[in-house]
């Protein structure tokens, strides 16, 4: 449910962020490493109390396979969403290549409203979708588990082909700050798709 509100991004660190970019990330190299392997981040997490009973039953089977199903990362979105549809909002959503869902949230006459729904969302996805995406999102976009998002864009974007080998986190940075003079056509929907799996949103006029 990768959305402007950033709920995956805000899960684990270094999995997204805002256009704008960290001291800790402007002085990454982008070598440095959430945890050895899927199963040790897994584990990592199950340490914490206070994971909702489903979220641990899910975490539990990654540990054992290895990895967290589709069908369980389905099932954590279909709790959040209903959760939001009980209480009368509509959402509309795309599932991205890697699986995970897309959100866009209402539209709202006001900020207040637009507040009242951020954290109405958020506590829907808390104890659902939230820790259950945002590393479901990691194994399938970030399989080196790699803790700066800039260096897992930049992958994404140089495996798509829509940079070349010379392209760094740097140059991802001033392609940020002017989208419309980006190295890559930043609407194009594969490549917006990494920006989003990497935890960054940029409208796209």
């Amino acid at each position: 449910m990768l959305t402007s509100l950033a709920l995956t991004a805000m899960t684990l660190s270094g999995c997204g962020s805002d256009a704008g970019t960290t001291d800790d990330q402007s002085t990454s190299t982008g070598d440095e490493v959430l945890a050895g392997s899927m199963t040790e981040l897994f584990a990592q997490y199950l340490d914490d109390e206070a994971l909702s009973d489903f979220e641990r039953e899910v975490l539990e089977r990654a540990a054992e396979t290895g990895a967290i199903s589709q069908a369980d990362y389905d099932e954590a979105f279909t709790q959040y969403q209903q959760c939001v549809s009980d209480l009368g909002y509509t959402e509309t959503w795309t599932q991205l290549p890697s699986g995970v869902y897309q959100v866009t949230p209402p539209l709202f006459d006001s900020q207040e409203a637009t507040d009242r729904y951020a954290e109405q969302a958020t506590e829907c996805a808390t104890g659902t979708v939230m820790v259950v995406e945002a590393l479901f999102n990691q194994q399938q976009v970030n399989p080196d588990l790699l803790s700066d998002s800039r260096a897992v864009a930049v992958d994404c974007l140089l495996e798509g082909g829509f940079v070349d080998g010379t392209y760094t986190v740097e140059d991802f940075d001033r392609d940020l700050e002017t989208p419309p003079e980006a190295s890559f056509d930043v609407s194009d929907p594969i490549a917006n798709a990494c920006l989003s799996s990497a935890g960054y949103s940029i409208a796209v006029q």
